[in-house]
């Protein structure tokens, strides 16, 4: 059900070493999810691209509540996981 989305998304944080937000809409409960990794200050990434502002306003406001950005290769048009790598490396290593 719909009102349970927010209780599912708080479990899927407390399960999580880190999010990715992909594509996000300013008002989405991608964004509840995006201010409940923040507080419990699970790291959270944040796919950054041109005409984020239009396209997925969420985006850009992940990136300026703390978000990682991950940009883009621009040969590969890729995301680029490395950061996210090291981090969670990092993490399994303390």
């Amino acid at each position: 059900m719909a009102r349970q989305a927010f209780q599912r998304n708080g479990t899927i944080c407390e399960l999580s070493r880190a999010v990715i937000v992909a594509e996000a809409q300013r008002m989405s409960g991608a964004m509840n999810t995006v201010r409940q990794f923040l507080k419990k200050q699970v790291p959270l990434f944040v796919v950054t691209y041109e005409n984020m502002e239009n396209l997925a306003g969420g985006n850009a406001l992940a990136t300026k509540l703390d978000g990682r950005p991950i940009y883009k290769g621009r040969i590969s048009q890729h995301a680029k996981i490395d950061p996210i790598l090291e981090l969670l490396e990092a993490r399994v290593g303390t």
